[in-house]
């Protein structure tokens, strides 16, 4: 968990978007909460996350996303 929080806050703090790969419901929880944890601490950046190769997603994982801002291509 903290290499994704790691690698999800740098992006943040240097205006790089993530492109990420989170297969399962696990992952998807730990990037959901690396997100979300990286856009309290920096606020909106002119930056969207995307995710692709997102399977197995929960109704509310994908909630969670929209409400992140993470681009979820079909």
């Amino acid at each position: 968990m903290d290499e994704v929080e790691d690698a999800v806050n740098w992006c943040n703090a240097h205006d790089i978007q993530i492109i990420t790969h989170a297969n399962g419901e696990g992952a998807s929880d730990m990037l959901i909460a690396a997100i979300g944890a990286a856009q309290a601490k920096y606020g909106a950046r002119p930056i969207r996350p995307t995710l692709v190769h997102g399977q197995f997603l929960r109704e509310d994982q994908i909630d969670s996303y929209q409400c992140h801002g993470v681009f979820l291509p079909a």
